[in-house]
This record gives structure tokens, sequence and C-alpha cells, in this order.
């Protein structure tokens, strides 16, 4: 979305620079083009594509930080699991200990 945006936008610039920008999510220029189109309510179509683009980045950026949630969740378990069989353990080594 964000590289169809700037072929439109930005006709003159290098293809390699847009394939960049795409790839890097890098919405800056699509920021500066909506803080100037917003000053003019002729340009309310491009306004509202350029929300829907940024809407799309913030969903992205969303779904990342569910993923290092549930990797963080799942080390968290498994520190848990340890923590929970830690009083067992010293309580078997303590009963074996008072019966030899």
């Amino acid at each position: 979305m964000i590289r169809s945006w700037l072929d439109e936008s930005f006709p003159k610039m290098p293809l390699e620079e847009k394939i960049r920008l795409s790839e890097a999510m890098d919405i800056s220029l699509i920021e500066q083009s909506k803080e100037e189109s917003i000053k003019h309510i002729l340009e309310l179509n491009s306004v509202v594509r350029m929300s829907l683009i940024e809407m799309q980045f913030i969903k992205k950026e969303l779904f990342n930080a569910l993923v290092a949630m549930d990797e963080l969740m799942g080390s968290n378990e498994i520190n848990m699991r340890i923590a929970a069989m830690t009083p067992a353990v010293i309580m078997i080594i303590a009963i074996r200990r008072a019966f030899r």
C-alpha cells in the first residue's frame, strides 16, 4: 500500500528509494503529506487514503507487539513451572536427608 502511494504521489522518485521506504514501512512522507493535505478541504480523499495507510502501519506494529508478548508469556510460563517445582524438590531432598 505504501509502495502504490509512493508511485502515485512521487512518480519521479528513484525506484530503489521507493522500495527501501516501502520495505522499511517508513511513513514519514505520508505523515508530512497528510499534514499539508488537511489544510485544504479539497484534498480530503487523499487524507482518507493516507489515514488508511497509517492504520495499516499501526496494525502491523500491534501484531509485532502481540508476538513479542506471546513469546514473553511462553518464557514466563516455563519460569513459573520451575518456581512451582522448587518447593517440592527441596522437601524431597530434606525428607531424604532426614531418613538417612
